[in-house]
């Protein structure tokens, strides 16, 4: 849906757009129900193992935290394409600050369970919403039922496409996992995340960079394609270099000796720069 209404956004000159907004609220809440209750038909199916008895107040918890996320992830994307990233920033950063600290402060305690991991995980997602909304301010009036048909049937389209990109970052976990010890996997899982770090400062300039695409024709457009994509691929290569200096230091101190043997390559990398650095081949 995310992708739909950029669709429409960079199609309509601005008439619409406030009822792209408030079909965002909309759609985010109306979708993340239908959802959360799909959730709950595959869980009373069986399938996943869970004893819906036992973990109901947590289950219930969880689901409702899904309209608040879904609806966070659609005026994610109004607000980016309107060039208000620091509200999207704030509200993130906020949402973190909820999530990380509250685990913390969890742990500190010698508090921490299931349950209540999965209360804070709800708020760190209904805060941003809160933000958001205040950013956006969507109109009160009802959006455009006509307009909202059109992006669900556009969204349907793009959604295929979308969870297959995101299965190309998860499903090699589970195939590993089908394959290989519960060490192996927790060693690759850990490869796998520090590896997507290098995501972080290259998707942040994408972001600032979608207003730009959109505001004007195709040639714009492409031009601030081309320029995001360049400047993507430096930021991307300092960050390699970095999560190869840094790596064999921090990887040990984070999460103990066992793991230091993963950074064997990034450790070869930096002997042979500073190989390079003395004048060395």
């Amino acid at each position: 849906m995310d992708q739909a209404h950029a669709t429409f956004w960079s199609a309509d000159s601005g008439a619409r757009r406030p009822a792209i907004t408030a079909n965002t609220v909309l759609l985010g809440a109306l979708l993340g129900a239908v959802a959360a209750a799909v959730a709950v038909a595959v869980a009373r199916s069986g399938v996943t193992g869970l004893d819906l008895d036992r973990h109901r107040g947590p289950l219930l918890v969880a689901l409702a935290a899904i309209p608040l996320s879904m609806t966070v992830l659609y005026l994610t994307t109004v607000l980016v394409l309107d060039a208000r990233v620091r509200a999207v920033d704030t509200a993130m950063l906020l949402g973190a600050l909820l999530q990380c600290g509250g685990l913390l402060g969890l742990a500190a305690l010698g508090r921490a369970d299931g349950r209540r991991v999965v209360w804070i995980w709800a708020a760190s997602a209904g805060l941003p919403l809160l933000v958001m909304l205040s950013a956006a301010r969507p109109p009160l009036a009802p959006g455009d039922p006509r307009l909202a048909g059109r992006s669900v049937r556009l969204g349907l389209r793009y959604h295929a496409g979308s969870a297959s990109l995101y299965l190309t970052y998860r499903v090699d976990v589970l195939i590993l996992g089908a394959m290989a010890s519960t060490t192996a996997i927790g060693r690759y899982t850990l490869a796998v995340t520090l590896a997507e770090l290098i995501r972080i400062p290259t998707d942040a300039y994408a972001r600032n960079s979608l207003a730009g695409q959109m505001a004007g024709d195709l040639a714009q457009a492409a031009a601030v394609t081309v320029r995001a994509s360049r400047v993507s691929v430096l930021v991307a290569g300092g960050s390699v270099a970095g999560l190869c200096l840094a790596a064999p230091v921090l990887v040990p101190l984070a999460y103990g000796a066992r793991f230091a043997e993963r950074c064997r390559p990034c450790s070869r990398w930096r002997r042979g720069c500073s190989r390079s650095g003395r004048g060395g081949r």
